[in-house]
């Protein structure tokens, strides 16, 4: 919301679905179609948790949510995705600490892809 009302300060911009929040900031420049397409595919994967009651995500689909990310130009230090599911669980103990990579390396391209787009920077904040 807050990349949008830098170009939009109507009050249809809270009603708008997350896929096209996401189109307008690619349709403004404001983020590249390659983050476009992570932030939903993480988003839908988000909705689960939310609309889906007792949903309990395996390993396998937490490492599979991570290619997927990486296969975006999502850029994780360690490529968590392309490591086998087995590596990738020992070195970052499993579900929890792979979606904490997740978190880290997306939260970090929406801030870098801010700072691109208007200057604003979350890494000193």
């Amino acid at each position: 919301i807050e990349f949008i009302q830098l170009r939009r300060q109507d009050d249809k911009i809270y009603r708008l679905s997350f896929p096209d929040k996401v189109d307008f900031l690619v349709a403004e420049g404001m983020i590249q179609g390659g983050l476009r397409d992570a932030l939903v595919d993480f988003n839908e994967w988000r909705n689960d948790f939310a609309q889906v009651f007792g949903h309990n995500p395996r390993f396998d689909d937490v490492h599979a949510l991570a290619r997927q990310l990486e296969a975006h130009g999502i850029d994780f230090n360690d490529s968590v995705g392309y490591q086998p599911p087995g590596e990738a669980a020992a070195n970052y103990g499993g579900e929890l600490g792979v979606l904490a990579e997740i978190l880290w390396c997306l939260s970090f391209e929406v801030a870098h892809a801010m700072m691109d787009a208007v200057g604003r920077d979350l890494f000193s904040a």
